[in-house]
């Protein structure tokens, strides 16, 4: 019984030491993936647009891969694939830019030993910035007033892009008021009064620097005589 015991010891560090010595004498000679192609997929797209890019790469050893995307030209890697593929696997990649510009993106393979390609060649995006609309304002005040009496209406909304803003109140008495320019989320007033009795439609449209409007938020307003 001793004997056996001692036998089976002896055959599992035997084994032990073997799959050591061909794990580091594997990763010794280890041999790291190619240069990947030059990544293929949209040269022109928009600000906030899903683009999808593609790319492979060789392992001499037939080694399973996982991918490194630099998506701004900086030579860092901005996004490993989560997982490791099978050699020569197409790798797919979606990115969206927040700002425009010109960028160089590329990509290197690493194998499942962390030996590592040279980067890909540089592929030139162009990343354009289409303005969006403001939001449809969020519009409050009174809703009940006399004849000559101020009523103070209040207004804000919000886009996208994050750039200034004024806004549009429009009396229904062919009058109107344009406000200064705020930043997405501020709220800003003006006042006004009616000079007739009536039901009267307050209509206030939030529009950016460039010339975007939004869809119109309305208000009735009733008014009557002192």
């Amino acid at each position: 019984m001793r004997k056996n015991l001692i036998a089976i010891i002896f055959f599992i560090t035997i084994v032990c030491s073997l799959t050591i010595y061909f794990s580091f004498f594997q990763k010794e000679n280890n041999l790291p993936p190619e240069k990947p192609n030059t990544p293929s997929g949209s040269k022109s797209i928009n600000v906030r647009q899903n683009s999808t890019y593609t790319s492979s790469s060789h392992d001499p050893d037939n080694d399973s891969i996982r991918y490194g995307w630099d998506w701004d030209g900086d030579n860092n890697v901005d996004e490993w694939t989560k997982t490791y593929l099978p050699n020569e696997t197409l790798v797919t990649a979606i990115h969206q830019w927040r700002i425009n510009g010109t960028f160089n993106i590329k990509l290197k393979a690493q194998d499942v030993h962390g030996a590592e390609s040279p980067w890909s060649n540089n592929l030139t995006v162009t990343v354009h910035f289409i303005p969006s609309h403001p939001n449809i304002p969020k519009l409050s005040g009174p809703t009940h007033l006399v004849v000559g009496e101020v009523g103070i209406f209040y207004a804000s909304t919000t886009t996208l892009d994050d750039p200034p803003f004024c806004f549009y109140y429009m009396w229904d008495d062919r009058t109107y008021n344009k406000t200064d320019y705020v930043n997405s989320g501020e709220t800003i007033s003006a006042s006004h009064a009616w000079n007739t009795p009536g039901n009267y439609t307050v209509v206030c449209e939030a529009e950016n620097k460039y010339y975007y409007r939004s869809s119109e938020a309305t208000l009735q307003v009733v008014i009557s005589e002192k």
